[in-house]
């Protein structure tokens, strides 16, 4: 992996992060993930893997509208496109299975019952 390619990398992640972490803990996870990626070959691929289709982009917009905080509006963001990275489909082909089949493998992962409800209402919302 380049130099630029990891550089692009960390900064994906700290942008995805910002909101979400202290800088103190996010200085932590960069340092711990610039070590490790040193003991990998990995390279970037030229697909769009954070796609921001139009039907997103609408749904943000519409919150704003609503006078939503732009903290909420980037915490939604965040849990949709998630989703749809995971998902690997367009928004307007994505079905209740596929969602629920999402949630199914988050819960797995450990992700706690509150949490997957908070997310669950988003995905509601967006696809209502």
């Amino acid at each position: 992996m380049s130099v630029e390619d990891k550089t692009r990398l960390i900064n994906n992640i700290k942008t995805n992060l910002a909101d979400i972490l202290t800088v103190s803990d996010m200085d932590k996870i960069i340092e711990v993930i610039t070590n490790e990626l040193c003991r990998f070959d990995v390279s970037m691929l030229d697909l769009e893997c954070n796609p921001k289709d139009d039907m997103l982009k609408a749904f943000i917009n519409a919150l704003a509208v609503e006078g939503r905080s732009p903290k909420t509006l980037k915490r939604y963001d965040y849990i949709i496109q998630r989703m749809l990275r995971s998902i690997k489909l367009p928004s307007n082909e994505i079905s209740v299975y596929d969602i629920r089949s999402y949630l199914s493998k988050e819960k797995e992962r450990g992700v706690s019952d509150r949490t997957l409800e908070g997310n669950r209402q988003i995905y509601s919302s967006y696809f209502g």
